[in-house]
């Protein structure tokens, strides 16, 4: 029996493609022009961080508060079809890790509303022992401080920790909290995915790496 950490963007759903569609939307809006290789470095980010990048290209009129409430308006505008862009072999590979009496739990930078809305609309919800958001924490990743958090969920549990994620960043708070990392092959966005302790393609790969 082990203990499997999902990360959610790119792991659970495939949303990052459709997200900076969006930005870039967001940003032509604006009369702001970034060229979709520049986007890319949002991809596995979180809403924190991309803030330097949007301050970076806006400039001097950049004004957080009402970037966030302008952003916010049209994002509420922009609705995204996530059943859609839910990973395949999600469920099977869910079902059987439940099935195996291994222990799972996501870990995501995104916020509780959007973590609970895509639980719930995947109806997964019942495979998860903890729903960890970034929400409660200073720093995102890559700081490993999620990580750790979600490490002492389990402190009475001593089984091996495996942690299912994609992006650089994630990959990065994932070793740095002396995790096994399986990382979802991506090669859309330039993560840098060469620490991760195993590649797979696949979800149901997962099987054969935590029996």
């Amino acid at each position: 029996m082990s203990i499997v950490l999902f990360d959610k963007d790119g792991v659970i759903v495939d949303s990052e493609p459709t997200y900076l569609k969006r930005n870039k939307a967001f940003l032509n809006h604006l009369g702001v022009e970034v060229s979709d290789d520049d986007l890319k470095c949002l991809a596995g980010s979180n809403p924190r961080r991309d803030l330097a990048f949007y301050r970076k290209w806006i400039g001097d009129k950049f004004d957080k508060d009402h970037f966030q409430k302008e952003r916010k308006a049209f994002f509420d505008k922009c609705k995204i079809d996530f059943l859609s862009l839910k990973m395949p072999d999600l469920d099977i590979t869910l079902q059987s890790l439940r099935n195996m009496g291994h222990h799972m739990s996501l870990v995501s930078s995104s916020g509780k509303e959007m973590i609970n809305r895509i639980v719930n609309l995947f109806g997964i919800s019942q495979y998860f022992d903890y729903l960890i958001s970034g929400d409660d924490f200073k720093e995102a990743k890559p700081n490993p401080e999620i990580y750790l958090y979600a490490m002492s969920k389990y402190k009475d549990i001593n089984e091996k920790i495996y942690v299912i994620e994609d992006s650089t960043l994630g990959i990065e708070a994932a070793k740095g909290a002396g995790l096994t990392v399986i990382a979802k092959k991506d090669d859309r966005f330039n993560y840098d995915q060469s620490k991760a302790d195993y590649l797979i393609n696949d979800l149901v790969e997962i099987l054969d790496i935590v029996k």
